[in-house]
């Protein structure tokens, strides 16, 4: 599998993890967040591959989190799932995988072994 960018065009951190892919030659497949969301089977593959699993996806820091008031409410992996699908605004970003690796936001060590796997 490629390297897979789920982006937002704007995106400080999105921008950053682009020039740094780009920049150390690492071919991408980018989508638009929210214009070509990834699928729920993409979000379940993407959270088995975090620590933290589906949460280890979900900005807390949102606007979109605030609107639905999901502080204090626990979800569980599935209900998480389900919502990311339906609500990509609560996705972090970028979200960066290889199908074997997932890197959250702009992280140099993680993008370096993803671009390490990618060679």
């Amino acid at each position: 599998m490629a390297i897979r960018v789920h982006q937002l065009p704007g995106c400080t951190s999105c921008e950053q993890a682009g020039a740094w892919l780009s920049a150390h030659q690492v071919q991408t497949e980018t989508r638009h967040i929210r214009r070509d969301p990834p699928t729920r089977q993409e979000l379940a593959e993407m959270a088995a591959l975090h620590p933290k699993g589906a949460l280890g996806l979900l900005s807390t820091r949102s606007i979109r989190y605030r609107e639905l008031g999901l502080a204090g409410h626990s979800l569980t992996d599935n209900e998480l799932l389900d919502l990311l699908a339906r609500e990509p605004k609560l996705l972090r970003r970028p979200l960066i995988t290889d199908g074997q690796r997932l890197v959250v936001g702009f992280d140099r060590a993680g993008m370096e072994a993803l671009a390490g796997s990618a060679r």
